[in-house]
């Protein structure tokens, strides 16, 4: 009942907070507007300063009283009690309750006391009460805006309905206008009044509230203290050694203390579920939501496996959807229960076990038994009295099962020797290396008194294995999800998908696994502790600035420069291939244009990306405006032609007399446009050579451009046949030839042309239009051959270049010899 109450009062805060302000702003502009409508010619309002304010003209002033009514009985309905503030006011005296045992507890008092769990129970706490400390902050600030605007318009309004009342227009207006003046001034007042109050309400709520703050800050602060000394001292023994430990250091029954324990953290865990009500069921949903995807994807996924045997793996785990789903929404806990119990946090890692084991290969079973026997125990260890005997005994036996499932697992035969790859398994084996030697050396300082280095070193590698083997199972069910959805007959309608599937698995699988090695990175180094250390010395490091000249830059801001660039750049190119394979295709633009189209908006979002990375580092404008002056002197100088390649590119986009795939002519170069840069176009020449040309070139130089309009192409064969032959008999066959060809237009026609009489043959031509232009020289051969066989066929001669020779003398020896030649 009460968690339902609750959404009640969120959805009627949302109202107030919504519709009061549009509502109060609306009618203030409207009154605004209704001045400024009878404002004499002249008599602009001020921007810069608020303007004084004016008397209401006469004629005016029945139906502004009306407006301002009705505006008055909108701010009275948002000024009624709110149930939302009084649930707060309520929440907030139990809060303090809770709050205030809580701090007074010695734990609080002392948190370098405590374990490395104990510490972290608490923290946990302690971030659970200042969240809600900072989501009550946020409802009051929310609040108290408001009515300081609606405050500021009734000081306005009363103003502008006292000035009116002193006019001396209206010193001699009717008793009924001035009887209306009054009542919309006593109303105004009555309003401020009860606004007065509600705000004070606020503030007076806004005031417990940072009281509160305070101290939680202050407790916080000490915690934080506490693991930087506890981390100072990792090296110091801190308890005796494990054969003098006392059996309960409080001197208290180990099976109450245990008792009190698990009775704690039950209640913890109920109190968390019963004000977290809406973050358990957005988590549900959210298992439901991938579960059913899994269950859609599971049939699509065992037919490709029949086709593909590489998505085997794939089907396998998707044959398993409420493994999977549960798996994916466990790795999620901490973004959906940040302030989460540590006791059910631990529950649920626990829980996860199962999925895992049932996703992963049956080789890696009997070492998910072991996980498991380890995290059991660390339960155990969890709810034991601190430093006790029993406490001691349940970590050392951690250690102990720890190294020896590590040296089995190394051994040949075994899960490391079951790794393919080389890379990976000689990972493996330096981290179980590693890894044995740190439970040896959480063993050994657990024996000899140095407790709180054995717990953070066992429930730091324990922890960080569970972690490792929950990623991996979750990366392989995303990597599933992404491959067989990649292959679906929705994904296919998108030709993005249908033409890069390969492409985009490959990067999404890659995406995964950084993603998955990243949060185990970042999550192991949280658990060791060291991962505030480690962010506060890199953040020292990029906050360093050193100057150059007038000039004074950090590490940081040129990493968020380089950093804004390259996303500009991902985002660029991720623009343009979505365009280019889904958006552009489908709609019908002259040809050039979704190229044109596609560059500028990678120049536009490039050019962006550039200013957002001088803002994001910090880069004022008025340096880069030196940079730009100081720049534009070089330009004069020395990069005049890169600046005019560069605008030469520009007018290649716009104007497009250039455009990828033209065949164009520049001087003696002969070839097809690959590329339109930003400083040079790349031309592929007919025998495969690529010319770089500036793109001035393109734009100052004649340029031929043999496709620019279309690709049709005119092609002329010339033929000769010996004399006396009927030339129409030949330009009938030339013309029959043409018409017969594929690639031959019909419109503009063959042209058949007698050219006249040769030294051997009578000529003619055949001129024709064909369709493509880069086909033009197989097109012509295959004219000339067809020619060729209708002559032929046609009984019709070409004949070869000969002479006719007369002699007028020749010499008498000569001729005997010719004569018996």
């Amino acid at each position: 009942m009460k968690t339902t109450l609750r959404i009640r009062y969120l959805a009627l805060l949302a109202l107030v907070l919504c519709a009061g302000p549009t509502s109060a702003l609306a009618s203030a502009l409207t009154r605004a507007g209704g001045r400024t409508q009878n404002q004499e010619e002249g008599q602009a309002p001020q921007d810069t300063a608020p303007a004084a304010a004016q008397p209401i003209p006469a004629a005016d002033i029945a139906l502004r009283a009306e407006q301002a009514n009705e505006w008055l009985r909108e701010v009275n309905g948002q000024l009624a009690p709110d149930p939302v503030l009084q649930q707060l006011g309520e929440e907030l005296s139990d809060w303090i309750v809770v709050a205030r045992q809580l701090a007074e507890e010695p734990e609080s008092q002392d948190p370098g006391a405590l374990s490395v769990r104990g510490r972290d129970n608490l923290k946990q706490q302690w971030l659970g009460l200042r969240s809600q400390i900072e989501r009550w902050q946020g409802r009051l600030a929310a609040r108290s805006q408001l009515l300081s605007a609606l405050r500021d318009t009734l000081v306005t309004e009363s103003a502008t309905w006292r000035v009116t009342a002193d006019s001396a227009e209206v010193g001699e207006a009717l008793e009924a206008t001035l009887n209306q003046i009054q009542s919309v001034l006593d109303a105004l007042e009555e309003t401020e009044i009860r606004l007065r109050e509600r705000l004070d309400g606020v503030l007076t709520l806004q005031n417990r509230v940072t009281d509160e703050s305070i101290q939680v800050a202050t407790v916080l602060g000490r915690i934080d203290a506490a693991e930087q000394a506890a981390r100072e001292s990792l090296l110091v023994r801190d308890s005796p050694a494990l054969w003098n430990a006392p059996v309960s250091p409080s001197g208290e029954s180990v099976a109450a203390e245990t008792r009190d324990g698990l009775r704690d953290d039950v209640a913890a865990i109920e109190r968390y579920f019963a004000g977290h009500a809406t973050s358990a069921i957005a988590h549900l949903m959210f298992f439901l939501l991938v579960l059913g995807l899994a269950v859609a994807l599971r049939r699509r996924s065992r037919e490709l496996a029949k086709e593909a045997p590489m998505l085997a793996e794939s089907a396998r785990i998707l044959s398993r959807p409420v493994s999977s789903a549960l798996i994916v929404s466990l790795l999620l806990w901490e973004q959906f229960h940040p302030q989460a119990p540590i006791a059910l946090s631990e529950l649920v890692a626990f829980i996860a076990i199962v999925p895992i084991a049932r996703l992963l290969p049956r080789s890696v079973h009997r070492l998910m038994v072991v996980i498991g026997l380890l995290f059991v125990l660390e339960l155990v260890y969890g709810v034991v009295p601190d430093r006790s005997l029993l406490s001691r005994l349940i970590l050392l036996s951690v250690d102990a099962t720890a190294l020896s499932a590590l040296a089995v697992a190394s051994r040949p035969g075994h899960v490391l020797a079951s790794i393919d790859d080389r890379r990976w398994n000689r990972l493996l084996r330096a981290a179980s290396h590693l890894a044995m030697l740190m439970f040896g050396v959480a063993a050994i300082a657990n024996l000899l008194g140095n407790v709180s280095l054995a717990e953070l070193l066992t429930v730091g590698l324990s922890g960080s294995a569970l972690l490792a083997v929950a990623l991996y199972a979750g990366a392989q069910v995303l990597q599933a999800l992404l491959r067989v959805a990649l292959r679906t007959q929705a994904a296919a309608s998108l030709r993005s998908v249908r033409m890069h599937t390969g492409l985009l698995s490959r990067r999404g699988v890659a995406l995964i696994n950084v993603g998955s090695v990243a949060s185990w990175l970042f999550l192991t180094l949280g658990a060791f502790g060291v991962l505030n250390p480690i962010v506060d010395g890199v953040l020292a490091v990029l906050r360093r600035e050193f100057t150059v000249g007038s000039l004074s830059v950090s590490f940081g801001g040129i990493l968020t420069f380089v950093a804004a660039l390259w996303a500009a750049m991902l985002i660029s190119r991720f623009i343009r291939f979505v365009l280019q394979e889904d958006v552009l295709p489908h709609v019908d633009l002259p040809r050039g244009v979704p190229g044109s189209i596609s560059k500028l908006i990678h120049y536009i979002i490039v050019g962006l990306g550039f200013f957002i990375a001088l803002a994001v580092a910090g880069i004022s404008l008025d340096r880069f405006a030196l940079i730009a002056g100081a720049l534009g002197v070089g330009i004069g100088f020395g990069l005049q032609n890169i600046v005019n390649n560069f605008v030469s590119g520009l007018i290649l986009i716009f104007e497009r007399p250039v455009q990828v795939g033209d065949t164009v002519e520049v001087g003696t170069l002969l070839g097809s446009v690959q590329r339109i840069g930003v400083r040079s176009s790349t031309v592929r020449t007919f025998t495969g050579a690529e010319v770089i040309v500036p793109n001035a070139n393109l734009i100052s130089n004649e340029v031929i451009n043999w496709t620019l309009s279309d690709r049709n192409r005119r092609l002329e064969v010339a033929v000769g046949v010996k004399y006396g032959t009927d030339p129409q008999r030949v330009l009938d066959i030339l013309e029959k030839v043409a018409a017969d060809h594929s690639e031959v237009l019909e419109n503009p026609p063959p042209v058949t042309l007698f050219r006249g009489f040769g030294d051997s043959s009578l000529d003619f031509t055949l001129r024709f239009w064909a369709v493509r232009y880069e086909e033009g020289l197989k097109i012509a051969s295959d004219i000339a051959v067809a020619i060729n066989n209708a002559l032929k066929e046609a009984g019709i001669e070409i004949p070869f270049p000969q002479r006719d020779l007369h002699l007028r003398s020749v010499d008498p020896e000569a001729g005997k010899l010719l004569r018996d030649g």
